[in-house]
């Protein structure tokens, strides 16, 4: 877990596997985030939003723009069923200049 500031690029990530723990890629692939403010934003593979790096290997890019506590959670269906939870703090900075 790590502390970022309002305007740095987040990138989560997580690795899906069968149940002999190899690399695997989904059926499905879902993703839930609570912002700070605590609504939930929602994104899926399917929806071209969420990027394979390799097989059962995946990303999201999130764009902090509010201090906090941002929670992930993603969960997956088919072959590498599974689910897991993150999540990280977003600070304010003291502007430079």
């Amino acid at each position: 877990m790590a502390d970022y500031i309002v305007g740095d690029l987040v990138r989560v990530t997580a690795n899906f596997t069968d149940i002999n723990g190899v690399l695997t890629d989904p059926s499905l692939i879902n993703l839930g985030i609570k912002l700070p403010s605590g609504d939930i934003d929602y994104v899926t593979y399917s929806g071209g939003e969420i990027e394979r790096e390799a097989t059962g290997i995946y990303y999201y890019d999130i764009d902090v723009e509010t201090a906090g506590v941002y929670r992930i959670y993603w969960w997956s269906e088919g072959p590498a069923q599974g689910a897991g939870n993150d999540l990280f703090y977003v600070i304010h900075e003291f502007p430079v200049g």
